[in-house]
């Protein structure tokens, strides 16, 4: 015959369990959305890269046809994307007075980080002779 205290130690068992189970589970759900978060900060950089090496490409060409004046605004948003885009085209003093120097960033914003992101280009354009 079985006593009350063997039922009610049983009963406190599985309530330990069920606890630990269930903590288990939570911190495993919270490691799969921080990995997609982390997966998704990737994707954005290296979108962003890929952007970022279409805009040079472009402005370089800009730069080639229209005698260095580049037409346009120097801040938009890419076609198509959640990323803008800014760049700034400015002298360089000294012995290298046909170069230009280049900064181009491209911005945007991580919804499940709560935060804006960009990543900053520099490069320096010569024109083409």
């Amino acid at each position: 015959m079985k006593s009350r205290c063997n039922k009610a130690f049983s009963l406190l068992e599985a309530l330990i369990a069920t606890a630990v189970v269930s903590a288990t589970v939570i911190l495993i759900f919270r490691s799969f959305a921080a990995a997609l978060s982390s997966a998704r900060l990737s994707l954005n950089m290296s979108m962003a890269n890929y952007l970022a090496a279409d805009k040079l490409w472009e402005i370089e060409e800009a730069c080639a046809v229209k005698g260095g004046i580049l037409p346009g605004p120097t801040s938009a948003k890419i076609a198509g994307t959640d990323f803008d885009c800014g760049y700034e085209i400015a002298d360089i003093d000294g012995s290298f007075a046909d170069l230009k120097r280049l900064k181009l960033v491209i911005s945007w914003r991580e919804s499940m980080r709560l935060g804006d992101y960009s990543v900053d280009f520099l490069t320096y354009l010569r024109p083409r002779q």
